[in-house]
């Protein structure tokens, strides 16, 4: 979802499982929110460029659930994808690793063709400091759109939904992003997306819970938050206290 990110337990590859919470722990709802209306929204970042036939097109980013060869043992580094989404919503992915520029070591760029036009994306990377990195996207001799990584990061966590649990977070809602086989798309399996917000360290840490195992008994991520459990009742979200 977010620029630069780095494991949670609970990131997908590795994940943990979802614990059942008995019905003697259910406390008080402290948060309930529809899924559906926020399903996909950071995609629509607000941190956009045009075509010249005036598409917008949104930056984002997003983390896909497994490795470059649809397996899960790789680094997190490797699962991490810059999204370029059109007002018509159509969706262009290009993973990071592809992308990353850092003195001679590494070069890399990939474009997309939107609207007939040729669109270049590339990474500067700052490793003293990962949110400085500078994303570029060119056209042609014109540089679209240049952003730093917390820029980019800021921007997409203005769309989620503030969460105060044991810490401060931004919830989001969306598809799996899942690759393999030199692409990547969207799946139907849909996952909620917790950030820690606001940002202390430089670079974005999140957590995925696959929304499947969110059953309306309730369940619990200990390693995220001993506090809190979460279910989903027809299509809400909602967020208790534990006992």
């Amino acid at each position: 979802m977010f620029a630069a990110p780095q494991a949670g337990p609970l990131g997908l590859g590795g994940n943990k499982s979802a614990a059942e919470v008995s019905e003697s722990r259910l406390g008080a709802v402290v948060y309930s929110v529809k899924l559906e209306p926020i399903r996909n929204v950071f995609l629509y970042s607000g941190m956009t460029f045009k075509t010249s036939r005036g598409t917008a097109v949104h930056l984002s980013g997003h983390k896909a659930s497994n490795c470059p060869d649809g397996g899960n043992s790789c680094s997190d580094k490797e699962k991490f994808f810059l999204v370029l989404t059109t007002q018509r919503g159509e969706s262009y992915f290009i993973r990071g690793m592809e992308i990353v520029n850092y003195g001679i070591f590494m070069r890399g760029s990939k474009t997309v063709e939107i609207d007939g036009e040729e669109f270049t994306a590339r990474v500067h990377a700052s490793l003293s400091n990962p949110a400085n990195s500078r994303i570029e996207i060119t056209c042609g001799g014109r540089k679209a759109l240049v952003a730093t990584a917390q820029q980019l990061g800021d921007a997409v966590a203005k769309k989620g939904v503030d969460v105060k649990l044991s810490r401060g977070y931004k919830l989001a809602y969306g598809n799996e992003l899942a690759q393999g086989g030199g692409s990547a798309g969207f799946t139907d399996k849909k996952l909620v997306l917790l950030m820690p917000f606001p940002v202390t360290e430089g670079v974005v840490s999140y957590f995925l819970l696959n929304s499947d195992e969110i059953r309306p008994s309730g369940v619990s991520y200990p390693e995220m938050d001993a506090n809190y459990g979460f279910r989903i009742i027809n299509g809400t979200l909602e967020i208790f206290e534990l006992k």
